[in-house]
């Protein structure tokens, strides 16, 4: 739910002033992080490849390969051309298409200058969506074909009002093939994206037809990294569930390491992200009661966001504390033991995370915008 002064925001960004702000922020992250925010790297998978290509402060784009050519790729969301151009001359790579998942300039703002460097390449989007140089526009289950790598779009318009998911397999409607989803600012790992061009409510239909649509053994590519973030409010929210935990440890890591926290699965979102438990959490209530569901947990996410690194301290503290105490409560229907308390594994694991949180709030430390 935008306020007036969202949607002044948000309309100036879809004009060319936003493409020049945009620009400036790439270039921008760019300069900071030359090899991109996480590393890149190939998954190799039974018929396709999978090359994630970071850039700017924490988006995701991709380079897809059938296996049985090393040379032709399909591009996804080329929102900034300079790390896309250098793959493909670095590995003397030809694209055949560039599937563009919605017009944001982020996700889109590289499609002019790569139709200049390759003039006979398809440039893919939404038939609902506005145009960023597209030479082809695609409804809802239109199919296409290169090389083997077979597309099919699937609409979510609540994002914006022509968002497209691509799916992506090596086999034609075949049931046993591993489906890939790219979806854009749809659905990312633990969160989803904002209804700026619809309501909360059309968002929650989109979602529940995509759910119902696809298998939950599916890949989930999406366009931005935020797992990390979304993932500690959800362990602030249900501190005891020990696969949001385990998300939430395994993006910590991946943080650490530098390495993409993707893909994820539909199961996986299932089971770990709260914007997609809006039944759960209004009772089975109608669209409605979840669309300010969605609401509600949208509002918790800013104001988490708002202090960030702090949170995610306090996010594993919860979980410690909880596991803490339960501990205590079953120690004391024991009997007391000689030779002293013992610390436990849990115990101390809340106190570090104490300290840490204790740290931070008085050094006042924040996470970037990244």
């Amino acid at each position: 739910m935008q306020t007036m002064m969202d949607k002044i925001q948000y309309n100036l960004y879809c004009t060319p002033i936003g493409r020049k702000y945009q620009n400036r922020l790439l270039k921008q992250a760019a300069e900071k992080y030359p090899n991109g925010h996480r590393q890149g790297k190939t998954d190799v998978y039974d018929g396709l490849n999978i090359t994630i290509v970071p850039y700017g402060y924490d988006n995701y784009g991709y380079v897809v390969q059938s296996a049985q050519d090393d040379v032709h790729c399909v591009l996804i969301d080329v929102g900034y051309l300079p790390p896309f151009k250098k793959l493909l001359e670095k590995n003397k790579w030809k694209p055949v298409a560039a599937l563009t998942t919605h017009h944001h300039w982020d996700h889109a703002g590289g499609n002019d200058e790569l139709k200049k460097l390759y003039p006979e390449i398809d440039m893919i989007g939404g038939a609902a969506e506005k145009s960023r140089g597209f030479t082809k526009t695609a409804n809802d289950a239109e199919g296409f074909e290169y090389n083997g790598i077979y597309i099919k779009v699937h609409d979510f318009k609540a994002h914006t009002k022509g968002h497209v998911i691509y799916q992506i397999s090596h086999l034609e409607n075949d049931p046993a093939a591993q489906n890939f989803l790219f979806t854009g600012d749809s659905m990312f790992v633990g969160c989803i994206g904002r209804a700026f061009e619809n309501s909360e409510k059309e968002m929650i239909k989109a979602l529940d037809r995509l759910i119902e649509k696809y298998s939950p053994e599916s890949f989930v590519y999406p366009g931005h990294e935020y797992g990390i973030e979304a993932l500690a409010m959800a362990v602030q929210m249900d501190p005891l569930n020990e696969e949001v935990f385990a998300a939430f440890k395994q993006a910590k890591n991946c943080k650490r390491s530098g390495d993409p926290d993707i893909p994820s699965t539909l199961q996986k979102e299932l089971n770990t992200n709260v914007f997609l438990k809006t039944k759960e959490l209004t009772n089975q209530g109608d669209d409605d009661a979840r669309a300010m569901k969605l609401v509600e947990l949208r509002k918790e996410r800013d104001v988490f966001l708002k202090n960030a690194h702090l949170n995610m301290v306090k996010a594993e503290d919860s979980h410690y504390l909880k596991l803490k105490a339960i501990e205590e409560a079953q120690k004391k229907t024991k009997a007391p033991e000689t030779g002293g308390a013992q610390k436990t594994a849990n115990t101390e694991k809340a106190d570090a995370a104490e300290a840490e949180a204790e740290t931070l709030e008085v050094n006042g430390t924040k996470m970037s915008d990244e």
